[in-house]
């Protein structure tokens, strides 16, 4: 999915769809330059770009691999900042009930989250493991050994 984002923005890009061979490595060093995105990101489009000049020259459609040419560019590094005691108290209160909330003509109110118990272990699943998010929604039962109290992600 990344190549295909990545094929179809150069393609816009390029506007004419000139033939692959013709395309120079100041064409992709400008496509590049042009893309308003984090570095990582750039990254992964010359990585895209990469990928397909490595297929292109093994089925002989080019007769270089111009992205060797473009400097390959280094993105940068985002040191981890751990959550505060704050932070988490602040996580874990807003659990068990909803923010406080006007309504025209009553007082201000606020009602208990049903799943509070459910969300508290979700949140120090994620912050005792590092799993990741996408992770933690796709585990499945079979995955989950309480008797060992292990998770199994993949």
């Amino acid at each position: 999915r990344d190549y295909l984002t990545t094929f179809r923005k150069f393609s816009k890009f390029l506007e004419n769809d000139p033939i692959l061979d013709s395309i120079s490595s100041q064409m992709v060093e400008k496509f590049l330059a042009e893309q308003n995105v984090s570095k990582k990101t750039i990254l992964n489009y010359q990585i895209g770009l990469s990928a397909l000049w490595t297929w292109a020259l093994r089925e002989d459609l080019v007769q270089e691999h111009i992205i060797h040419k473009v400097k390959r560019i280094k993105p940068e590094k985002k040191a981890i900042k751990p959550y505060t005691e704050d932070d988490i108290r602040s996580m874990l209160n807003s659990l068990d009930h909803t923010e406080l909330y006007s309504r025209p003509g009553k007082r201000d109110s606020s009602h208990r989250l049903i799943h509070a118990d459910r969300n508290r272990t979700l949140l120090f699943l994620l912050l005792d493991t590092g799993v990741r998010v996408s992770e933690l929604i796709n585990l499945k039962v079979q995955e989950v050994d309480l008797k060992n109290q292990r998770i199994y992600v993949m």
